[in-house]
């Protein structure tokens, strides 16, 4: 009974802490929109979906303390821990987040997604996934 109540005290009270990210390392590449005071980062990223999925790229929109997913799906706002761990300062920024969980680019000026897939398609797992796709080995 104790251990029930833990565990429901301890979900309550940690909320989402690295969940939201676990569910995408080795599957996804992660961006974090951070304190955008308007959608301009998230129409320039939006312009290109298709870009996006050949990528695998989810995108989070992250605001005082909450978060949400806006692709490849759109869910609404909720309390997060990733504001918290990613947000180094209140101004805004653009974080990508490698297949790996590493952070692999932090921007503080709008990202075109010209320059996020130059550096996407630099890494070296996405050289492997460009090859595979292309039949070579």
């Amino acid at each position: 009974m104790r251990f029930t109540i833990f565990i429901i005290f301890a979900l309550i009270i940690f909320p989402m802490k690295s969940q939201e990210l676990e569910k995408h390392q080795w599957n996804d590449r992660i961006l974090l929109i951070l304190n955008a005071e308007d959608d301009q980062q998230l129409s320039e990223f939006l312009s290109d979906t298709n870009g996006l999925k050949e990528r695998k790229l989810a995108i989070y929109d992250l605001k005082a303390g909450k978060a949400r997913l806006v692709f490849p799906e759109k869910t609404a706002f909720r309390e997060s821990a990733l504001f918290k761990k990613y947000a180094e300062n209140k101004n805004f920024e653009v974080v990508l987040i490698g297949l790996d969980g590493g952070v692999k680019l932090r921007q503080t000026e709008i990202l075109e997604n010209e320059e996020l897939f130059a550096v996407i398609d630099g890494m070296p797992m996405r050289k492997a996934e460009i090859r595979s796709k292309n039949g070579k080995q």
